[in-house]
């Protein structure tokens, strides 16, 4: 039973078993605690990108608003690694659910939004980049909030193509340039900062998290 409850928790943490234990990166964990820092990483992680997409500037002319989301999402992928695609997944089953967790509302009627590739694009960066984000090093970290852009900006700027082509009556080579433009270019200056301050930010964080941890073994 002690070991199928490890494995269940593991599974749910997305960590491994070791000798009935749950190990998540650095931490040796119970099943039942493996469980509770699973759950509080999903509802820090839902809680902050809702925060930081309220956090938003409609510019006139974009069909897409400037948000700190990117920055939120960056900072959840290089601090919980493999296992940030959970918080980004009860994310975007909250807002389509009804939750008004996203920059214009919630409720499944936003997948009518022009932004809503960008949404899809956070599950897959969290998905790729965090497992490219370990072990963890300056470089790594940096690797994987840069390598964040890519991942959500690819999935955003087809969804809104495909929207501006329905919606706007553009052709498809138009609404392609609009949005590789408005949905790419002008948010890219941005979004690099933003992915360079997340990637420092959490190699600091990390560092202060060690230590922390190294003075309490050693206190013990």
């Amino acid at each position: 039973m002690g070991e199928r409850a490890s494995r269940i928790a593991a599974l749910l943490a997305g960590g491994s078993v070791e000798q009935g234990m749950v190990r998540l990166e650095g931490l040796l964990l119970s099943p039942g605690r493996a469980a509770l820092v699973s759950l509080a990483e999903a509802a820090v992680g839902v809680g902050l990108l809702a925060v930081s997409a309220r956090a938003s500037l409609r510019l006139l002319g974009l069909p897409v608003p400037f948000t700190l989301q990117t920055f939120a999402l960056t900072l959840l992928i290089v601090l919980l690694g493999p296992r940030a695609w959970r918080a980004v997944a009860a994310y975007l089953a909250a807002g389509l659910a009804g939750a008004p967790v996203f920059a214009l509302g919630g409720g499944p009627g936003y997948l009518a939004s022009p932004s809503f590739g960008y949404l899809l694009g956070f599950l897959l960066a969290a998905l790729v980049a965090g497992r490219l984000s370990r072990p963890y090093s300056r470089r790594a970290l940096l690797r994987g909030a840069l390598l964040v852009l890519p991942l959500v900006y690819l999935p955003g700027a087809l969804w809104l193509s495909g929207w501006l082509a329905a919606a706007g009556g553009m052709a498809w080579r138009g609404a392609v340039a609009e949005a590789l433009w408005a949905g790419v270019l002008v948010f890219l200056p941005w979004d690099v900062l933003k992915a360079v301050a997340a990637a420092e930010a959490s190699y600091h964080l990390l560092r202060l998290l060690y230590r922390a941890g190294q003075a309490g073994r050693r206190g013990a």
